[in-house]
């Protein structure tokens, strides 16, 4: 019996020991599959980080080449409207124009401070070239129009009025075409302006003549008309 009782305790240790260990090997399967899915999920994000940054690039490079294109293409541009509608032709020239404004449209829209060099020298480009527009179409008129017409000669002789050629026609309602949206805003401006002199002139003949007197004394001296006389 006293032998029993060492080999007893020898074997509880042992089944301890074997409880330990598989304690031990449970954690460490279980550490060893969340190691798996770390390194799966690292990578996952890794994959990820990159794709985003290569598409990050990607936008950047196709920003940059955005930016470019219109400084790149502004010498041909130029060349176009240097030419003018005549030897440029009048159909290339329109649609050089049209290029210019969408390329200015889109650099202002950008708002960087880096275009703002060659949105410069795309403005003053499209105002040369509106000009020269502008031009050809007087021109136009002037060579397809008669200098002087009298009709009672086409009248008594029962001949028509010489009309515009069809070719001339065509041109001169691209032109307008081209051109209608700066009349407009022009004759916008100008049309608010003469508004505005002619609403002041309303007010001042409401105004009694001492006032008036009044208004233009303080005007003189840096002020404004407070207090009615």
């Amino acid at each position: 019996m006293a032998v029993d009782a060492p080999l007893a305790a020898h074997h509880v240790i042992d089944e301890e020991a074997r409880a330990e260990v598989d304690v031990l090997n449970t954690r460490l399967e279980q550490t060893t599959q969340l190691t798996r899915k770390i390194q799966a999920c690292l990578g996952r994000l890794e994959a990820s980080s990159q794709r985003q940054l290569g598409s990050n690039v990607d936008a950047v490079l196709a920003a940059i080449d955005r930016l470019r294109q219109p400084a790149d293409s502004k010498d041909d541009e130029q060349h176009v409207i240097r030419a003018g509608p005549e030897k440029a032709g009048l159909q290339n020239y329109l649609s050089s124009l049209k290029r210019l404004n969408k390329s200015t449209s889109d650099m202002l829209t950008s708002n960087l401070r880096a275009n703002q060099h060659t949105i410069n020298d795309l403005s003053h480009l499209i105002e040369d070239g509106n000009a020269k527009l502008f031009d050809h179409f007087t021109r136009l008129l002037k060579t397809g129009t008669p200098h002087s017409i009298e009709p009672l000669h086409y009248v008594t002789k029962d001949k028509p009025f010489p009309v515009l050629q069809e070719d001339t026609l065509t041109q001169l309602g691209l032109i307008y075409e081209h051109l209608k949206p700066i009349f407009i805003r022009i004759f916008s401006q100008f049309g608010r302006g003469k508004r505005f002199h002619r609403e002041e002139k309303e007010r001042r003949s409401r105004v009694s003549p001492r006032h008036q007197w009044h208004e233009h004394i303080c005007q003189g001296l840096g002020g404004t008309p407070s207090v009615r006389i």
